[in-house]
């Protein structure tokens, strides 16, 4: 038999079962948990919701590296932005005509617009600034005893006025140049020439800019140290200002630094050493490795997606679904793997011979997932259809007016022609608009056009930056594979108003009721406890006097027989 252990109103322990022989443990548990079974039910679906919160947060999580991996095959989302994508990118070959690595004469930097080609190049001189020198001083921490001013700059630049009193020494005068080098553009240093002897050297900051110093007031400095020679000159040049000469394609171009910027869009060259006689050929084409990489980690995310799709379809030799299936028969998840399913299963319809994924050497194999099953096959289509696999994924769109631009796609339209009518107010804010004649079809903001919320267009933004009053435009848009993805997944995925997350906020708001239902409930229950305590303890006191009665009822007649 147990015993019940329990606190009465009173204060009192009570200990019941003792006096009754009643199992008054049992009966209290199972009454209080006939109160309870609600709130283990209410428990039950707390922890249903809340890993099925969990898995929504993995779906998320999947579905973004999707959504990233795409972004990089997408094309800039208002298309005329400044974010590189991966079939922006080029690449370049180097090759010398003396087998020498390129890389110790000069640094090549290939930018996205830059146009696919081979070009030379020759380095035949470096830039250099003016360097002079001091005469040799014994001592360069003793104070000089020069006490003057002088103007020190760059020839066609600002200059400073230098101060210098009687007790400094070189390496003082050196600190005071130092402290205005940003406006002179002369940076000053002490070289150790012998054991015994310092130098003073002055060095331009700027290539191709000869130093210039004048004397202001009181001694003449620097003629003094052996820097200047009174008229404007120097002493001791160590090194004459000069600016970069190279060959390009055979034509001489000479700029006063070593940065060659300007030559053709997208290629910059900055040089390091001259090496003339030594033609260094640089090859630029589409840089294909990228797409790949960008086309294989699109492969790899969706796959991982795929994995969690098969994940939640699991059900075992009995039928009965999987543990780990958490959402197995979602609405959410199998919306989203149709839209999924339907866009990759597409044709690309571009008109070449890159027509499917399948053009491309990409299969769906096992569980539907992603598989490279002929590279080689890629790897032509990458170098001689270059372009067709950009229409595919990529998305484009142009206009007959360079002053008429899309700046927002986040639309679900595969391809479309429009023409624009706009009336502006002749200072660049649109009064009017039609598309395709249908004046509902865009909102105006300010100099910009946005589609009607609801229509045929809505996501699409263009900005107007011309003054015409009256103007007809002409547009046409492409969207690619990457785009269609990520803008129709969006439905369900973006942050804010996306289906996943609004599933979420419902599930995490029937949780904080429940929760508040269960402890409710349980609060009851623990109530009810008390109670059946107290009535307990009341049958052990009522059983307790009736025993003492007993035994002196039997002590009276002499009988101690239970009988």
């Amino acid at each position: 038999m147990s015993s019940t252990v329990g606190t009465t109103s009173s204060g009192g322990v009570f200990i019941g079962g003792i006096k009754s022989g009643i199992n008054t443990a049992a009966l209290i548990d199972a009454a209080v948990a006939q109160k309870t079974r609600r709130a283990d039910v209410l428990q039950v679906e707390i922890d249903e919701n809340t890993a099925k919160i969990a898995a929504y947060d993995q779906l998320t999580t999947l579905t973004s590296a999707v959504d990233t991996a795409l972004t990089r095959l997408r094309g800039p989302e208002g298309f005329f932005d400044d974010r590189e994508n991966a079939f922006a990118l080029k690449a370049g070959t180097v090759l010398t005509s003396d087998g020498s690595d390129f890389s110790s004469i000069l640094d090549i930097s290939i930018g996205s617009d830059a146009v696919p080609g081979t070009y030379e190049i020759e380095v035949l001189e470096v830039a250099k600034v003016q360097r002079v020198g001091s005469s040799n001083i014994a001592d360069d921490t003793a104070a000089l005893g020069y006490a003057g001013t002088f103007d020190l700059g760059l020839l066609g630049g600002g200059t400073a006025n230098i101060n210098i009193t009687a007790g400094q020494s070189l390496r003082d005068i050196a600190s005071a140049i130092n402290a205005l080098k940003d406006t002179s553009g002369v940076e000053a240093s002490i070289l150790k020439v012998s054991e015994t002897e310092f130098q003073l050297i002055l060095s331009g900051r700027e290539t191709a800019k000869d130093l210039e110093t004048f004397p202001t007031s009181g001694d003449d400095v620097l003629n003094l140290l052996g820097v200047s020679d009174g008229f404007g000159g120097f002493q001791n040049t160590l090194q004459a200002a000069s600016g970069a000469l190279i060959k390009f394609d055979g034509i001489e171009i000479r700029r006063d630094d070593n940065n060659f910027d300007d030559l053709v869009d997208g290629i910059e060259l900055n040089i390091k050493n001259a090496a003339p006689g030594t033609l260094i050929s640089l090859e630029v084409d589409n840089d294909v490795t990228s797409v790949k990489d960008a086309i294989i980690g699109f492969i790899e995310a969706y796959n991982a997606f795929r994995d969690f799709v098969v994940q939640n379809q699991q059900v075992d030799n009995s039928g009965n679904v999987a543990q780990n299936a958490i959402l197995f028969s979602d609405g959410l998840l199998n919306g989203l793997t149709d839209q999924y399913s339907d866009l990759i299963g597409q044709n690309f319809g571009n008109g070449g011979v890159i027509q499917t994924i399948r053009d491309l050497g990409i299969t769906i194999g096992n569980n539907n997932k992603l598989e490279i099953t002929d590279e080689v096959k890629l790897d032509a289509a990458l170098l001689n259809n270059f372009e067709e696999i950009k229409s595919a994924f990529a998305s484009s769109a142009q206009t007959d007016n360079e002053e008429f631009r899309l700046t927002r796609n986040t639309s679900t339209i595969s391809s479309t022609s429009i023409t624009f009518d706009l009336t502006t107010d002749g200072a660049g804010t649109i009064t009017g608009v039609t598309a395709n004649g249908d004046g509902s079809a865009f909102t105006i903001d300010g100099d910009s056009v946005v589609g009607a919320i609801g229509g045929q267009f809505e996501g699409l933004r263009f900005t107007y930056v011309g003054t015409d009053a009256n103007v007809t435009i002409n547009a046409d848009l492409s969207q690619g594979l990457a785009d269609k993805i990520i803008n129709r997944s969006n439905a369900y995925t973006d942050s804010v108003t996306g289906l996943i997350i609004r599933e979420k906020a419902s599930l995490q708001s029937q949780n904080r009721e429940k929760t508040q239902d269960a402890s409710d409930i349980i609060a009851k229950a623990e109530k009810f406890r008390q109670t059946q305590i107290e009535k307990y303890a009341k049958l052990e006191a009522d059983t307790a006097r009736l025993n003492v009665l007993l035994d002196q009822i039997r002590a009276i007649l002499g009988n101690n027989d239970d009988d």
